[in-house]
């Protein structure tokens, strides 16, 4: 989800892509909670140098508003892109269900099928590569893995009356043609939170991110600079955060990741909360691991 954007922001951010548990990637049990998921993004936080910016997209939205609850340390700048503070009302829940339902019953490809027209952008749907990679992401997917996130969705808390509180810059992106959080979500979270910049893509649903790389790229560099003196890392979060560190750092003093059989990215195997980077080679770590994938530095496509 996040590659096209993570590409245009190597040259100047150190990019983590974390996998949230229940991943293809990361075999770590998901729980069906979102503050699970939130304590996970904590973990690799830790192992961080400061300033941080973390953007959520989607389900990564509602994971990043509970991680800011937690009040971490080192967060200089935010995004949440394609996402809502308030909770499922009566009707969401309902759809909610019915989409367990839907996967228990007929499957993955059923969830494919019922979700393209959801997810993209009419101009969008008329791209066919575009269709096809989004629908292998998706059947990539266990079943019990998009279970757990449906029932994540569902319970998580409204967060609406947290957004005051937020105190960082923050960065609010939406798809014009977004029909699962809507322009008004994105327009009530920018009207909320105290130091926040609404950017309206035209032409996007609901996947932003790889509909329109490009203006996403170009929004999260210039609101990243605002926060993070163009010094930080960028997380990113799809059904996960999206995460970034400064390239100030020279990438060669640390461990080097193991390259996945594409070449493209590298991975960086943590274990349980205490797996920081400084123990990421440790035995104990190696105890339900979980995958970060990590934009090489040289690569700013």
């Amino acid at each position: 989800m996040w590659s096209g954007v993570a590409r245009r922001l190597g040259g100047r951010f150190r990019v983590l892509k974390p996998d949230l548990p229940g991943r293809p990637d990361n075999p770590a049990e998901a729980t069906g909670r979102i503050d699970d998921y939130a304590d996970f993004i904590g973990a690799i936080l830790e192992g961080l140098t400061p300033p941080i910016g973390i953007a959520g997209f989607s389900m990564g939205g509602y994971v990043t508003l509970a991680l800011l609850k937690r009040r971490p340390k080192g967060i200089g700048a935010l995004a949440l892109i394609d996402t809502r503070a308030g909770a499922d009302d009566e009707a969401g829940r309902g759809r909610r269900e019915e989409a367990i339902e839907l996967v228990r019953t007929k499957g993955v490809d059923a969830i494919a099928d019922s979700m393209l027209e959801k997810l993209l952008s009419p101009s969008s749907l008329a791209r066919r590569d575009l269709v096809d990679r989004l629908r292998r992401i998706i059947l990539r997917q266990q079943p019990a893995s998009l279970e757990s996130d449906l029932k994540a969705m569902r319970d998580r808390p409204d967060s609406r009356a947290f957004l005051a509180e937020i105190a960082v810059p923050t960065l609010i992106v939406v798809g014009d043609s977004d029909v699962l959080t809507p322009p008004s979500a994105a327009e009530e979270m920018a009207a909320a939170i105290p130091d926040s910049r609404l950017v309206t893509i035209p032409g996007a649903g609901h996947l932003t991110p790889m509909e329109s790389p490009v203006e996403v790229a170009r929004a999260l560099g210039d609101r990243r600079a605002d926060g993070l003196a163009l010094r930080s890392p960028l997380p990113a979060v799809r059904r996960v955060p999206l995460v970034v560190e400064s390239q100030n750092r020279n990438p060669r003093a640390h461990p080097q990741p193991e390259r996945n059989p594409t070449g493209v990215y590298g991975r960086w195997a943590l274990g349980n909360r205490n797996c920081t980077a400084s123990r990421r080679r440790s035995p104990a770590c190696s105890h339900r691991r979980s995958v970060i994938d990590e934009m090489p530095a040289s690569d700013s496509r």
